[in-house]
């Protein structure tokens, strides 16, 4: 998890001064107890498909989206929902899904190299394209620099 805001303006919520602290954080879905989200009344919603929201809350997820974006910007971010092994493909997915636009495959295939988090393997998934996709996986010291520099920071 991590904090986006701390949203404390005094008419944000009409009856009373409310503060509210924000928190976004990367999951995987099928792992969470559904149970828990139905005994709530909580549900799952795509963030490019919302409800109505109540009071700032919209401006809660703009603002979270924007720092998930910003730190994507700059580092591998959601790898730990890709398998183990994946293609470029899966990742530009992710990252497509995080920033709610499509990228060109060539440019983002640079960036990605570029960040030197990435070990290229020797085989290929097949099912992808007619040469076949080479996977990929972060390399084991980069998730821990990346964790440090997230601690630091």
């Amino acid at each position: 998890m991590e904090q986006v805001n701390t949203f404390s303006e005094p008419v944000r919520e009409p009856s009373e001064r409310v503060v509210s602290v924000a928190y976004f954080a990367l999951i995987k879905i099928g792992r969470h107890k559904k149970s828990k989200a139905e005994e709530f009344g909580a549900r799952w919603w795509p963030v490019n498909d919302l409800p109505p929201l109540i009071f700032d809350h919209g401006e809660m997820i703009q603002q979270a989206l924007k720092k998930l974006q910003q730190k994507a910007g700059s580092s591998l971010v959601g790898s730990e929902l890709l398998p183990s092994k994946f293609t470029l493909l899966q990742l530009r997915k992710l990252y497509e899904a995080i920033y709610q636009r499509t990228f060109d495959p060539g440019n983002f295939r640079k960036k990605m190299l570029s960040l030197d988090v990435l070990e290229k393997l020797d085989h290929k998934n097949s099912t992808e394209s007619k040469k076949g996709a080479y996977y990929y996986r972060v390399k084991p010291n980069k998730v821990e620099q990346e964790l440090e520099r997230i601690i630091k920071y």
